[in-house]
């Protein structure tokens, strides 16, 4: 999956940005860049012989969170609770908003659902992706630590590059991409990073 590329081209020749099989040859993807833009998004998620990226059009009265599992050893269905969270500066509590759910998510296969935020008392902190064994409420790799992950969703951070829809925003889309991982000590398996994924910058 690739998401953004740093290109400071300066031929006359045009540029083309290719997915090529190591094995045969075969040329997978081809996108033209454009040579006066820095940087720019070639975005996919390669699934069985084809690009699977494919975000819905941005709705204004809601927005839409996509979620894509990247887990070659996860066999069954997941279900993912998601909420975000404030901390208040005045009394230094955090509050948890409302939690939201997407049921029976099959790895390596996009998933959208509309999204409202609700109105929680602070500044935006974190946003917390929890997840589960379909139709259980066991954790789906084991453990709390191994099954839930954070972003940091503070929008004025100018190392925050994962963003989150908050109170009073529509017309967004976020496609999430969550990558599983073995921890090479003890062989189980644990959620280990999340990407974001921009259709254009």
């Amino acid at each position: 999956m690739a998401n953004s590329i740093l290109h400071p081209y300066y031929s006359t020749d045009e540029a083309v940005f290719t997915l090529t099989g190591a094995n045969t040859g075969k040329v997978y993807i081809k996108y033209p860049l454009d040579k006066n833009k820095l940087r720019q998004s070639v975005t996919f998620t390669w699934v069985d012989g084809k690009n699977t990226f494919d975000p819905p059009a941005p709705d204004e009265s809601t927005n839409k969170i996509g979620l894509f599992i990247a887990d070659p050893l996860m066999k069954g269905a997941l279900d993912v609770k998601f909420y975000y969270t404030a901390y208040n500066p005045d009394d230094g509590t955090v509050t948890r908003g409302k939690p939201h759910y997407i049921e029976n998510i099959q790895p390596w296969k996009w998933v959208y659902v509309d999204y409202i935020p609700d109105k929680i008392k602070g500044k935006p902190s974190y946003a917390y992706f929890e997840f589960y064994k379909a139709g259980t409420t066991q954790w789906a790799y084991d453990d709390e630590f191994k099954s839930k992950k954070d972003i940091s969703i503070a929008k004025d951070n100018p190392d925050s590059f994962i963003y989150f829809p908050l109170e009073g925003e529509t017309g967004n889309v976020y496609s999430y991409v969550f990558t599983a991982d073995v921890n090479t000590q003890d062989g189980e398996e644990y959620i280990a990073q999340t990407s974001l994924l921009y259709p254009t910058w």
